[in-house]
């Protein structure tokens, strides 16, 4: 299907986040019942994705209960007023909020257990937030086996970005493409990973 132009990306969002706050449904339980990954819901929110597929918007609908159109209609026109202000919150601030709220455990170790968390960007603790275990929210055991494999990855990243500055440079771009590749050939290893 073809992507579907929204009129705005952050209005789509916070009526998305409005829906799953009224039904008391975590974004992975959305992500779940509309047959989405968190990872397509994640790059929608945070404007990776600028434009969703019409069966994305569709299915996320379905899943919330509401038709599709509630979901794509324009943002309210504020009365315009010299004196009249509005704020719009951005999108990555409603979901980074969002996860942090239906994940307290994440919260309760940064203030506990800081030591897992030297040197982590905004985006790893985003990152970290949108994750999720099997029954809901991440038990202890779930953030610090999350936040292990967040470092782990950093430290890949690390390590391919020294190899990238030296000798082995054409090396290392064939085989992260041959990689790539693979798994480019196999799109639904790639939801059921995510």
């Amino acid at each position: 299907m073809h992507p579907l132009s929204l009129h705005s990306e952050s209005h789509f969002w916070r009526l998305v986040l409005s829906h799953c706050q009224r039904l008391g449904l975590s974004l992975s339980e959305l992500a779940e019942k509309a047959e989405l990954s968190r990872t397509t819901l994640h790059q929608l929110s945070t404007g990776k994705t600028r434009q969703p597929q019409s069966k994305t918007v569709h299915r996320i609908a379905e899943a919330l209960g509401v038709d599709p159109t509630a979901l794509t209609q324009p943002p309210p026109v504020a009365p315009t007023s010299s004196h009249a202000v509005t704020f719009v919150a951005p999108v990555a601030t409603d979901f980074a909020r969002f996860n942090e709220l239906t994940n307290p455990e994440v919260t309760r170790l940064k203030e506990h257990a800081p030591e897992l968390f030297q040197g982590w960007s905004a985006s790893d603790f985003e990152e970290l937030y949108s994750c999720f275990g099997v029954g809901g929210a991440l038990t202890e055991e779930g953030v610090r086996l999350e936040a292990a494999r967040i470092c782990e990855k950093r430290e890949t990243v690390r390590k391919l970005e020294i190899l990238l500055e030296t000798h082995l440079r054409e090396a290392v771009l064939l085989m992260v493409d041959s990689l790539f590749q693979s798994v480019q050939a196999t799109p639904e290893s790639l939801r059921n990973h995510s």
